[in-house]
């Protein structure tokens, strides 16, 4: 069987698990894995499990304008555009398909604006990492304890300051050690 023929039958399910295998293989993390799988699938869903060659460019704008009808953000179909796309790279690069996702314009959005925090904050946030909220004890003086997981707490918070990193990248830090 020729590859043009071999690739007519190749169904979107099908195409998902040797994409995910392909792209597993590749070393992608596993969330970028689970985040292509979650979109990839609802498209499935959406679009009904038919041939690859089968797809038009306009059932990928009626996917993507589907999640922001359904109330999603125009972010999540965004993503959803991402994975569909990086899948038709594979199709494209694997056998040969059109890559009809470049027919389709990316769904627009703004990155949220994100505030820098003051040297006063930073502060603050180092002290509540290094010390307990002041006690307000009946007959004796306020006080606050020293936290025993101030030293640790103080480090990731530094981390994050210093790196950008997100506080799920670094979460995933013991995993990774």
């Amino acid at each position: 069987m020729s590859r043009e023929l071999q690739s007519t039958y190749l169904s979107l399910s099908s195409a998902l698990t040797g994409f995910l295998l392909a792209r597993d293989a590749a070393g992608y993390s596993p969330r970028t894995l689970e985040t292509y799988e979650l979109y990839i699938k609802q498209f499935i869903e959406f679009a009904k499990d038919r041939p690859v060659n089968e797809v038009k460019p306009q059932d990928i704008r009626a996917f993507l304008a589907h999640i922001v009808e359904s109330g999603r953000t125009v972010r999540t179909a965004w993503t959803a555009y991402v994975a569909l796309s990086s899948l038709w790279s594979w199709l494209n690069e694997e056998f040969g398909f059109p890559h009809i996702v470049r027919h389709v314009q990316a769904p627009k959005y703004q990155d949220p604006v994100i505030e820098i925090l003051s040297e006063d904050d930073v502060r603050k946030l180092l002290k509540a990492a290094e010390y307990t909220s002041e006690a307000d004890t009946v007959g004796r003086r306020r006080f606050v304890m020293k936290r025993p997981a101030a030293r640790r707490d103080i480090a990731i918070i530094l981390v994050l300051l210093d790196t950008g990193l997100r506080a799920g990248e670094v979460g995933r830090f013991s995993r990774i050690l």
